[in-house]
């Protein structure tokens, strides 16, 4: 298949991607939890579960291209398999460790199951996402090769559906599948997009169909909102490396930077702020919130490097 322009930038720049997705997420979490207000940027911080969005596009887009090289389905689920769990497990076991120790209780959390599960379906809900997305791969894949455009109308119909089913049923815990049926589409897309890369040559439809998303981003019910930042996440996903590619190269350097440990600071910085970090800086300390916001981001970049480096030289030993 010959390459586009688009596709090359897109692969040049795909950390760099990430680096921002996660940066806008980190933003967007402090909203959630600790409810600043960023003024004019308001706005683009609290549609910052697009970053989410652009993480599924890529994964779905690179998978496609990935997915081909590979003859055995064991060595496919084997590399991505090895490229999450790993961080997963290790962060997550420091997580229930420190929860625990700061709440002066013994390290136990770490051995209940329950609190895995909780974890990653709450929490940690793009970890279970991701997983499911992957496992279901093969089967998208074909259904693709067969016919990209049925298979994307599908995964809207089969998205809506399981939205509203949850919420006419009223299935309590089980609520939280809203985002993962949320994010299905969007990363079917990523596939369809990879299988005709003639749509990323399409500038213009692209920007109007962000363009006529917003009126969606602004009224539309929560749980069917987030359906509606794929417009968004593609548009991001397309301009960005193209962008990227006619700036000064610090700007590429400080995305790629965050791209490259993407997982662990997206890990670390939920818990952080799930914890309440920002606001026992503001109430222990009494500075000012954004400058709260700062220090919090300040750690979640340290711990996330010095993380990144241990779990690398852990996954390598994996390979071996």
């Amino acid at each position: 298949m010959e390459t586009s322009k688009i596709y090359q930038l897109m692969t040049k720049y795909r950390m760099s991607i990430f680096g921002l997705a996660v940066i806008w997420i980190f933003f967007r979490h402090t909203f959630y939890y600790n409810q600043v207000s960023y003024s004019f940027f308001s706005p683009i911080v609290q549609i910052g579960d697009c970053g989410v969005d652009i993480f599924m596009f890529l994964s779905g887009f690179g998978l496609y291209f990935s997915y081909t090289k590979y003859l055995k389905k064991i060595e496919f689920y084997k590399k991505r398999v090895l490229r999450i769990i790993p961080t997963v497990i290790l962060l997550l076991s420091l997580f229930a460790v420190s929860k625990d120790v700061l709440q002066g209780h013994a390290p136990t959390t770490i051995f209940h199951p329950g609190y895995w599960f909780f974890s990653v379906y709450a929490n940690y809900w793009f970890i279970g996402a991701i997983l499911l997305f992957y496992a279901l791969y093969p089967f998208v894949f074909y259904c693709i090769r067969k016919n990209a455009f049925v298979t994307a109308i599908f995964a809207f119909v089969l998205s809506i559906a399981g939205i509203s089913s949850i919420h006419f049923l009223c299935v309590g815990p089980f609520g939280q599948l809203v985002v993962y049926f949320a994010r299905f589409p969007i990363f079917v897309l990523g596939a369809v997009f990879a299988h005709h890369q003639k749509l990323l040559t399409y500038n213009k439809s692209i920007l109007i169909l962000f363009l006529l998303s917003i009126p969606c981003l602004i009224y539309f019910p929560k749980d069917f909102q987030r359906l509606m930042y794929f417009p968004l996440a593609i548009a991001v996903s397309v301009f960005l490396p193209q962008i990227l590619d006619n700036v000064p190269s610090i700007f590429e350097n400080a995305f790629n930077f965050f791209g490259r440990m993407s997982l662990e600071f997206y890990l670390i910085h939920v818990f952080l702020l799930g914890m309440g970090f920002i606001g026992w800086l503001n109430t222990k300390f009494d500075i000012y919130i954004y400058i709260c916001v700062f220090f919090a981001y300040i750690a979640t970049t340290i711990c996330s490097y010095l993380s990144s480096i241990v779990i690398s030289s852990v996954t390598k030993r994996l390979y071996r």
